[in-house]
């Protein structure tokens, strides 16, 4: 899929530099799952920095890097099938759902406020909160600045 229009959006929008991500940034991100159309578009449209639309945030490989390897919740929700893809300005996290499957997986939004490592696969289920049906629809809510940005607290599923 093209991202261009998608991505020269969101540089519009946020006066954040969209470009081609350095080749062992890109490698990392796919070591850590990253496939798909998930995996096209950091390797074409890598943010220059945090580019931040109306408390939704996308951040640069590098930082996605430690999201999912050294920082709260990316660090618990990743073994867990999750992938981490951008941020609110709150520090929930905005996941892709690996175990979904597809080229083009859902979104889901985890709380920074939940011990995830803690947490049972029910649980995990049952507060996550479904922000966007792939990857392509996050990216063009997160343009349009529509992105659902509040975790989910009740006991129903996303």
């Amino acid at each position: 899929m093209a991202f261009r229009n998608i991505a020269q959006r969101i540089s519009q929008r946020c006066g954040v530099e969209l470009r081609p991500a350095a080749e062992p940034d890109a490698a990392r991100f796919v070591d850590l799952g990253a496939s798909g159309v998930v995996k096209g578009f950091f390797v074409q449209f890598e943010p220059a920095e945090c580019a931040e639309i109306e408390g939704a945030r996308l951040w640069p490989i590098a930082e996605l890097v430690a999201e999912n390897t050294a920082l709260v919740p990316g660090a618990d929700l990743h073994p867990r099938g999750l992938l981490v893809i951008g941020t609110t300005d709150c520090g929930d996290a905005y996941c892709v759902d690996l175990k979904a499957g597809g080229a083009d997986p859902p979104v889901v939004l985890y709380s920074h406020d939940e011990d995830w490592a803690e947490a049972d696969d029910t649980r995990l289920h049952a507060l996550r909160k479904v922000v966007a049906k792939s990857f392509t629809q996050f990216l063009d809510a997160f343009a349009a600045g529509t992105l659902d940005h509040e975790p989910f607290w009740g006991e129903e599923t996303g």
